[in-house]
C-alpha cells in the first residue's frame, strides 16, 4: 500500500491529435476512427494511463516510443483500454511517448444522446484515483430523429428555391440549371425516405450542398441582371435628351429634372456596385433595381415632354418598369428614407412632374457611404425651383 506518493508536476503533453475521422459528426452505425500520440512521464509502477471510448466494437492498437524506439503493445478489444505503469515505466529514457489508434462502431443506443466520446485518455496517479492528466474528443450523432429534421429542412429550403426560380424567370433571366438542380434535389428527398440513416444523411448532405451552390449561381445571375438593366436604362437617357433637343424640344426646365434623376440613378446604381464588392448581395439587387426604376422614372417623365412637344420617344414605352423582383437572399432591414420637396403634378400651372429625389436611400447610409453629398442634391432642387420663376 502506498502511504505516500509523489505526484509528478507534467504527466504528459499532446503532441498530434486527438484527430477523428469522421471529424465533426458520425451517423449512427457510421465506423469512426480516433488517433492521439503523447509524451509522457511516469515517475514508478504505479502510475498508468486509460483510455475510454463509447463506440461499439472497439479495437485499440498501442505503441510506447523509448528514446525512438517503438514497442507495440498489441491489439486489445473493449470500451477500455489500460496500459499499465509495467509497460509506462523506463526510467533509463529520456522520452518516451505513446501512440493510440481506435476504431469502432457508433452504436444504436447512442440514438438521441446527440453526442459521443469518442476518445478520453487519462494518466492516473499512483494512488490509482488521481487524475493527473486528461485530454478527450467528442462526435456530432445523427441518429433518425436528426435525419428527419435534415429532411424537412431541406423541403423548406426547396420550397423558397423554387419560389425564387419563379421570379427569376418571369424577369428574364435564364434559369434552366437552376431548375436541374430543384429537380435532382426533389428526387435525392424522396429517394432518402426509403434508405437507411446512413444513406439518407449521405443522400441530404449531398441535396443541401447543390442546393446552397446552384441559389448562389442563381442569385448572382439575376444580380447582374439587374445591373444591366440599370445601365441600359441610365445609358438610354442622355441620347433621348439629345434627340428631344435636335428635334426642337424647348422644355429646359424639363430637362433638368430628367437630369436629376438621372443622377440619382446614377448614385444608386453606385451603391449597388459598393453593397456588390462587400458580398451583400440583396442590398446590391435591391439598389440595382431602384436605379433601374429610378431610370425609367426619367424616360417616363422624357416621354411626356416628348408628346407635349408632339414627338415620339422612340424604343420606349412610358410607364412600363422592370418586372424584376430581388431574390430573398437576406433580410434587407428597413432604413428611414430622406424626403425632399416634390414638384408640382403635370397637369398644373406650371406643367412640371412629380420628382422623389430621396428615391430609396436614407440619410444615414448617404452620410456613412459618403457616396453623394445632400448639398449637391439641394443644390439640383434649388436650380429646378429657380427655372420655375424664369
Amino acid at each position: 500500500m502506498c502511504w505516500f506518493c509523489i505526484l509528478p508536476g507534467a504527466a504528459f503533453t499532446v503532441t498530434a491529435g486527438p484527430s477523428l475521422e469522421p471529424d465533426e459528426q458520425a451517423v449512427l452505425g457510421d465506423t469512426v476512427s480516433a488517433d492521439i500520440e503523447i509524451i509522457y512521464d511516469v515517475s514508478s509502477m504505479s502510475e498508468y494511463i486509460t483510455a475510454y471510448t463509447d463506440l461499439g466494437s472497439a479495437s485499440w492498437d498501442a505503441v510506447i516510443i523509448e528514446d525512438g524506439r517503438e514497442m507495440p503493445l498489441g491489439s486489445r478489444s473493449g470500451r477500455y483500454l489500460t496500459v499499465t505503469g509495467f509497460e509506462l515505466y523506463n526510467p533509463g529514457s529520456s522520452v518516451t511517448k505513446l501512440q493510440v489508434h481506435l476504431e469502432g462502431v457508433v452504436p444504436d443506443y447512442l440514438a438521441g444522446s446527440g453526442v459521443a466520446e469518442v476518445l478520453s485518455l487519462g494518466h492516473i496517479a499512483g494512488d490509482g484515483s488521481t487524475i493527473l492528466d486528461s485530454v478527450s474528443k467528442n462526435i456530432t450523432i445523427i441518429d433518425l430523429a436528426e435525419v428527419d429534421a435534415m429532411r424537412t429542412e431541406t423541403e423548406n429550403d426547396l420550397f423558397r428555391f423554387e419560389e425564387e426560380i419563379n421570379a427569376a424567370y418571369r424577369a428574364g433571366t435564364d434559369t434552366s440549371a437552376a431548375e436541374e438542380v430543384a429537380a435532382d434535389v426533389r428526387d435525392l428527398i424522396e429517394a432518402s425516405r426509403e434508405m437507411d440513416i446512413q444513406s439518407a444523411y449521405t443522400a441530404l448532405s449531398k441535396a443541401q450542398i447543390l442546393l446552397t451552390a446552384e441559389w448562389t449561381t442563381l442569385t448572382d445571375s439575376v444580380t447582374q441582371d439587374y445591373f444591366l438593366d440599370a445601365r441600359e436604362m441610365i445609358a438610354a437617357i442622355e441620347p433621348a435628351i439629345a434627340e428631344y433637343e435636335n428635334a426642337g424640344g424647348v422644355d429646359e426646365q424639363g430637362i433638368l429634372i430628367v437630369l436629376s434623376y438621372r443622377d440619382n440613378a446614377e448614385m444608386l446604381l453606385v451603391l449597388a456596385e459598393e453593397k456588390k464588392t462587400s458580398g451583400d448581395d440583396a442590398g446590391a439587387q435591391q439598389y440595382a433595381e431602384d436605379a433601374y426604376k429610378k431610370a425609367d422614372e426619367a424616360m417616363v417623365y422624357l416621354a411626356d415632354m416628348y408628346t407635349e412637344a408632339g414627338l415620339t420617344l422612340r424604343g420606349y414605352t412610358p410607364g412600363v418598369t422592370s418586372s424584376r423582383s430581388s431574390l430573398d437572399v437576406t433580410s434587407v432591414p428597413a432604413t428611414q428614407t430622406l424626403s425632399l420637396p416634390d414638384f408640382m403634378d403635370s397637369g398644373g400651372e406650371d406643367g412640371f412632374g412629380g420628382i422623389d429625389v430621396g428615391g430609396t436611400i436614407t440619410f444615414f447610409q448617404v452620410i456613412i457611404d459618403g457616396f453623394w453629398s445632400f448639398a449637391d442634391i439641394i443644390q439640383n432642387v434649388s436650380e429646378a425651383f429657380s427655372g420655375i420663376g424664369n
